[in-house]
């Protein structure tokens, strides 16, 4: 939201620059479009990364708004505005998306659908934004959505096709009625403009709502610009034709405020929000897990609640899911000091690891971490830590892949809590990728070698990671300076270090 705050004034500052440009005001014009338009590009994209998307929609602004009278040319200013914020933009992002560019395509690894699903199913996201805004039928609303259709072809499902189709058709009708309806072709680029980043190639999750909140602008006024069209051409064939639409709209403004009202009240209570989610979207995986986690939470904890929820999703055709249900059900009946299953543990680390999502990824540490401070009845932490390494070492998964590593970090803190220091050290080893965000795994790694006589490459590591590790991380830098003392002293590493690294292994988990 305030993302959308500072594009909206963005807008406006180029809005009225452009207006004082044209009344021949020009210090009031380049203060606006020199100062507060970059300025306000700044802080729209320092608050979100979709703010990078003002200077696109102040070049809409320019191609639509400010269009020279027919019959003559445009300014080499208002030309050039156009060609640098929607011309090349649009060129290079295409280029780089057919291209699978890596730093785009390498975050679909950990993702259960690929660059080309993700964009096909975007086009029927996009529609149930818009049929969001247009009939906001409250109960459908809110944050589970990761059950929805992932478009696996063009007819599979076939509204896929039809979405497409029908965008094209109404970008189509956008071209047409930009001169007689200027408001709905404006409206319907700044809603699609708006959306440019994250319902594009970047592999963010298929569906959110509050990446409406700016593109709703757009939507609203695409939607107020044609009903007032009509009305106009309606009203004078009409009785009371005015008085008729006035009522009207007054009309679907309460009736829109008695939704938000009826959405605010679910959302004051986070049990009333998790059974209506549970009434709309049953296969959500995440409302099941949080569903889960609050029956854990409770005083006393129902774990017998939490296991029914975490069971049904076993029955889901995702592999990645039904491995995520054998996982928690390990957390729950750790939680519920009861002694795991085989069939649990067989679920959860079983077969090819394909893909390894962060909410996957944050149940594996979490299991880790319990089972580090409290060993579960048949699962000890050099057990877990050879599960681990196992599903690790039969996964398809690329071993350079961010998550992957972290999982070998975290076999790496078992097998230490274990007191098996030698398996620990070669995970330690495998998990470091040597750059600068695998910080926290070189503090970790440095420790180890120097505790294990490898006093040389300890203290190459140490000095590396004094220039990687952020001042703020100021467990990582109390290690390293410890590090860095001992080795100075010339001193043996005490077995003391290993030991408190065993009872505190969690120092280091990545956030």
């Amino acid at each position: 939201m305030l993302s959308a705050l500072f594009i909206l004034m963005t807008l406006l500052a180029y809005l009225h620059g452009r207006i004082a440009l044209e009344e021949g005001r020009r210090h009031k014009a380049w203060l606006l479009l020199l100062i507060c338009v970059p300025a306000g590009t700044v802080l729209a994209t320092f608050s979100k990364e979709n703010g990078i998307l003002a200077p696109a929609l102040c070049a809409l602004l320019e191609w639509l708004v400010f269009a020279p009278p027919a019959g003559k040319r445009r300014a080499w200013a208002s030309r050039l505005v156009l060609i640098l914020g929607l011309l090349l933009p649009f060129v290079a992002s295409l280029t780089l998306t057919l291209a699978e560019w890596p730093p785009i395509v390498a975050g679909y690894a950990n993702r259960p659908f690929s660059l080309e699903e993700r964009l096909m199913t975007q086009g029927r996201v996009l529609w149930s934004y818009l049929g969001s805004l247009m009939l906001p039928f409250g109960p459908r609303l809110g944050l589970y959505h990761d059950d929805y259709v992932i478009s696996h072809g063009l007819l599979d499902p076939p509204s896929t096709m039809l979405a497409i189709l029908c965008w094209f058709a109404a970008i189509s009708a956008a071209w047409r009625l930009r001169h007689t309806v200027p408001g709905a072709s404006l409206g319907l680029g700044i809603f699609l403009i708006g959306h440019a980043l994250e319902s594009g190639a970047i592999p963010l999750l298929i569906y959110f709502e509050h990446r409406n909140y700016f593109p709703a602008v757009g939507a609203i006024w695409a939607l107020l610009s044609l009903g007032a069209a009509g009305a106009s051409r309606i009203a004078p064939h009409i009785d009371h034709g005015h008085r008729i639409f006035t009522f009207g709209s007054i009309a679907l403004v309460c009736v829109l405020a008695l939704t938000t009202s009826g959405r605010a009240l679910v959302w004051q209570s986070q049990d009333a929000l998790l059974a209506q989610g549970l009434r709309y979207h049953p296969g959500s995986r995440w409302l099941r897990l949080d569903i889960a986690q609050q029956m854990m939470h409770r005083i006393p904890p129902d774990h017998a609640e939490a296991r029914r929820h975490v069971d049904t999703l076993l029955a889901s055709t995702e592999p990645s899911t039904r491995r995520m249900a054998g996982l928690w059900q390990l957390l729950v009946d750790c939680g519920a000091a009861r002694p795991v299953s085989d069939e649990s543990i067989e679920i959860a680390f079983g077969g090819d690891m394909r893909i390894l999502e962060a909410d996957m990824l944050l149940a594996f540490e979490s299991l880790g971490n319990n089972v580090i401070k409290s060993p579960c009845q048949g699962l000890e932490p050099e057990d877990l830590g050879m599960l681990f390494v196992r599903m690790l070492d039969h996964s398809s998964m690329s071993s350079n892949n961010s998550n992957f590593r972290r999982m070998r970090f975290k076999a790496a803190q078992l097998f230490l809590a274990a007191g098996k220091h030698h398996q620990a050290l070669e995970q330690a080893r495998a998990a470091y990728s040597g750059q600068s965000k695998d910080a926290p795994i070189g503090v970790f790694l440095a420790e180890m070698e120097i505790a294990s006589g490898n006093r040389r490459v300890g203290a190459e590591l140490v000095k590396k990671l004094k220039q990687e590790v952020p001042n703020d991380d100021l467990t990582g830098r109390r290690i390293l300076e410890a590090l860095d003392s001992l080795l100075h002293q010339r001193q043996s590493f005490p077995s003391a270090a290993g030991e408190r690294h065993a009872e505190t292994p969690t120092d280091l988990v990545l956030p």
